[in-house]
């Protein structure tokens, strides 16, 4: 299905942080109305959306990882469930931040796909090859 809606961060961040309540009171609503998938959320939307919990919410990383299971996992949203759940994986189990594990997750969607960095935390990451040029 072809998602007739795209969300933008603050959209996300309103429904996550109850904040402002009347504008997550709207997007709770919105989101009990929508159709199934007929919500995307772009990668760089969920991407920005961690970002903007950690730095201005000042949330823990395990709440963000729960909120962010959540929204992967709701119906309503048509994103790259499989590529964030690794995301996810990585995220929890590496002190990495969440661009890096998006980045391990992504090369792990093909065999043998190598990562060039020069990030100790990204080579230490045994899921992935990650080699420095």
């Amino acid at each position: 299905m072809v998602s007739k809606f795209v969300l933008d961060t603050n959209i996300l961040i309103r429904f996550l942080t109850n904040n402002p309540k009347k504008q997550a009171a709207a997007v709770e609503s919105l989101f009990k109305k929508a159709g199934l998938r007929s919500l995307l959320i772009p990668d760089v939307v969920l991407v920005e959306a961690v970002f903007v919990l950690l730095s201005f919410y000042n949330l823990p990383k395990e709440e963000i990882i729960e909120n962010i299971a959540s929204l992967i996992t709701f119906n309503k949203f048509n994103l790259h469930r499989s590529l964030f759940k690794k995301t996810l994986e990585l995220y929890s189990k590496y002190p990495i931040s969440f661009v890096d594990a998006y980045v391990g997750a992504v090369s792990r969607t093909e065999p043998r796909r190598i990562i060039y960095t020069y990030d100790k935390r990204v080579l230490g990451i045994k899921e992935v090859q990650a080699i420095a040029p």
